[in-house]
């Protein structure tokens, strides 16, 4: 099996396990808040971008039909990084500072967006914004933890780590190892990112629950 094929399936289990946590929240008998919506948001932008990178990793199109694909892609993954941003300032700061940065944080996705299409290698302008963001999120929640402040900080803080990692995974293109088949940087990336994605669900869930 090729590399790309594994990255399509390492890609769909990213986006499954997106699915089943928006579900899982959705269902949930915890407030329609906020933060709650804002997370629902994250893991459907979440679910969505990754089915749509394991199409254009696991299917042979056309190179004007692929570079369209990358170019929605790019939609997605500044929207989901803008949910997270804000998902994150609403523990940091509080709500009324993440609705308060809402229209700014839409404005930077939007950036991200054009620098993406811009750039050779757009989607290492989402690495670096990923990159970025992690650095508040570990320090901030470990704070939070420290302090007591926030139940399931320190889950927060390890999908944060693991994120950091994912990206220092993706930026590393010559990284391969084979287990079955055989993983490249992406498909790497894409599992130690779902990882994160599930310290980050525990994190929420334990939030949430800390106030039913």
């Amino acid at each position: 099996m090729s590399t790309e094929q594994v990255s399509s399936i390492t890609d769909l289990i990213l986006a499954v396990s997106a699915l089943l946590i928006f579900i899982y929240f959705i269902r949930s008998d915890f407030q329609p808040d906020w933060k709650r919506n804002v997370w629902l948001c994250f893991y459907a932008l979440l679910f969505t971008g990754a089915l749509l990178a394991a199409f254009i990793h696991g299917v042979e199109t056309s190179q004007y039909l692929r570079v369209g694909l990358w170019y929605i892609l790019f939609i997605f993954l500044g929207l989901f990084l803008a949910t997270f941003t804000l998902a994150v300032i609403n523990d940091l700061l509080g709500e009324y500072y993440s609705k308060k940065a809402f229209p700014y944080i839409l404005l930077v996705g939007f950036l991200f967006f054009v620098l993406a299409v811009l750039k050779t290698y757009g989607f290492l302008v989402f690495v670096a914004y990923q990159a970025l963001i992690m650095i508040p999120v570990v320090i901030g929640y470990a704070w939070l933890g420290w302090t007591d402040r926030l139940p399931g900080a320190w889950y927060m803080v390890l999908g944060g780590i693991f994120s950091f990692i994912a990206v220092v995974f993706q930026v590393r293109t010559a990284v391969e190892f084979t287990f079955i088949w055989t993983f490249n940087h992406n498909g790497i990336y894409h599992m130690v990112q779902t990882v994160g994605v599930l310290f980050f669900f525990i994190g929420v869930k334990k939030s949430f629950q800390a106030v039913m």
